[in-house]
């Protein structure tokens, strides 16, 4: 049993020190969150709204996060009127559907995402959304990131006028 924990161990630290991919900009910060949140500055209008999986990314690169998009095994505190935040970036937490839809009605805005948007951490109802409403931007992409940009409906600017 202690072999089998120790192989287990070695193999899962080996694999974390040796990935190119790491998701928090540490000492040495991510590349690939840099180049998305940098295409996202440059063709962002004035009001839009950031969605991520890795808010700490955002805000480190892009100077803004506004969401974090991710429905479980968040860290997070209730500020004083009761809304779900992250505790690093006080991002607004996206944590199920209906607050997914209910943030993004009437904005136009980004999704940047790693590969937690295509995992678990975030529910099918919000990924199909996304992936069905929402265009994916492959200039702002790579194989790590996916940057996606979203748009109040036109009805909706019809009713605003």
């Amino acid at each position: 049993m202690i072999t089998v924990l120790l192989v287990r161990t070695g193999a899962g630290l080996y694999r974390v020190a040796c990935d190119d991919y790491q998701p928090i900009p540490f000492e040495d910060p991510h590349p690939h969150w840099q180049y998305a949140s940098e295409y996202v500055q440059k063709n962002a209008n004035e009001g839009d709204v950031v969605l991520s999986t890795m808010p700490i990314c955002t805000l480190y690169y892009l100077g803004q996060t506004d969401y974090w998009l991710r429905q479980n095994e968040y860290y997070s505190f209730e500020d004083a009127e009761g809304v779900l935040r992250d505790r690093y970036t006080g991002a607004l937490i996206l944590k199920d559907y209906p607050a997914f839809r209910k943030e993004i009605e009437g904005k136009n805005g980004w999704v940047i995402g790693d590969q937690k948007l295509d995992s678990y951490f975030t529910d099918p109802d919000v990924l199909s959304y996304v992936y069905e409403n929402m265009t994916f931007i492959p200039e702002g992409s790579d194989d790590t990131i996916k940057v996606y940009r979203f748009e109040k409906k036109a009805e909706q600017d019809n009713n605003d006028s």
